[in-house]
């Protein structure tokens, strides 16, 4: 249930076949991601991998609705609320392997492609979203990874990566002046 091949036309803009998981991304989790082998690219290479909520028609690529986010092979561009797209990375097809991820506490959505970070397409996510793909030309089959195998991308020296930056933004963090004496004044007039 891992692998999806698209089966329809593609001759419009509603004829998309999107595949989204049931669960959505953890916000437990200081990082998630997953990744999407292209097996065949079809007809044309309509293919999108991204994000979306639990609100988004399973007949539009993740990027052209609110509240989905991808990046588009045909083009490589990344589409968020609309089917027009701004300049983001190389375009794929078949034989790549395009990861997405989200960084939970900056609320950051980043891809790879073939191993190599292309960078933070998305800030500010506020949705719980989900996994999703699109395809959109006759014979696109494309293969997803949860994280039952390895990933092409090494997500732990990212994840590492990003912890450690993280880390020292707060300890390089200056802590503001403080007026111990007013601070104990105030404790003991509070719980007096």
């Amino acid at each position: 249930r891992l692998t999806v091949r698209y089966v329809g036309r593609g001759n419009h803009s509603q004829d998309v076949g999107a595949a989204r998981t049931n669960w959505p991304c953890p916000h437990q989790c200081f990082v998630y991601y997953f990744e999407v082998t292209i097996i065949d690219s079809g007809s044309r290479g309509s293919i999108a991998v991204g994000l979306a909520d639990g609100e988004f028609e399973l007949n539009r690529q993740p990027g052209w609705e609110p509240n989905s986010y991808g990046y588009h092979g045909h083009d490589g561009q990344r589409y968020f609320d609309s089917e027009r797209g701004e300049q983001y990375g190389q375009s794929f097809g078949a034989g790549d392997t395009i990861g997405c991820g989200l960084l939970t506490d900056r609320r950051e959505i980043f891809f790879t492609r073939n191993g190599s970070l292309v960078g933070v397409a998305f800030s500010d996510i506020k949705s719980t979203l989900y996994p999703t793909v699109g395809l959109h030309s006759p014979g696109e089959k494309v293969a997803f990874n949860l994280g039952a195998t390895s990933f092409v991308f090494d997500i732990d020296a990212f994840a590492h990566s990003q912890r450690e930056a993280r880390l020292s933004q707060i300890v390089d963090t200056p802590l503001p002046e403080v007026d111990l004496e007013s601070l104990v004044k105030a404790y003991l007039l509070h719980n007096n």
